[in-house]
């Protein structure tokens, strides 16, 4: 597994490292959980807890474009209602923020995205994202939502 750490400043001043995940894992992620293009993704839900430098967020982004293509659904409604892409620092969701758009202009993509519903600017750790039992996530669980199972 080929990652990249690079030490970055935190607010507080400290050092900490943050990974950059390499293509190939994050494609390698992304197939492991069925997020492929080829399936209808229109009410997949993901979320990304830690964008980064946007590694995941642009794939993810790049196959729901296609499927939507491909199932001839509205990408704009689907990323809004259902891709969530969360980080605490707020230049590298300025950078995601400017990535995602040059994705949309290169591929002449119409329709402004509210990037205040998809970029979450927050600790994901600390963060309120509507939480539910175990029990719960497991009873909604189907193949059109990814599950993450996080214990704790």
């Amino acid at each position: 597994m080929n990652l990249v750490v690079e030490n970055t400043k935190r607010k507080n001043g400290r050092n900490h490292g943050v990974v950059f995940t390499n293509l190939t894992v994050v494609n390698y992620i992304l197939d492991e959980v069925n997020y492929f293009s080829t399936r209808n993704l229109k009410n997949v839900r993901i979320l990304e807890p830690a964008s980064g430098n946007g590694s995941f967020a642009i794939e993810i982004i790049k196959r729901l474009y296609q499927s939507s293509l491909i199932f001839s659904f509205n990408f704009i409604e689907a990323i809004e209602n259902n891709v969530r892409f969360v980080e605490l620092e707020t230049n590298s969701c300025k950078n995601l923020i400017f990535k995602i758009n040059q994705f949309l202009k290169s591929n002449k993509i119409d329709g402004a995205i509210d990037f205040n519903k998809i970029v979450i600017n927050t600790d994901f750790l600390t963060h309120y994202f509507y939480a539910v039992s175990y029990t719960h996530l497991r009873a909604h669980e189907t193949v059109l939502d990814l599950v993450c199972r996080l214990l704790l």
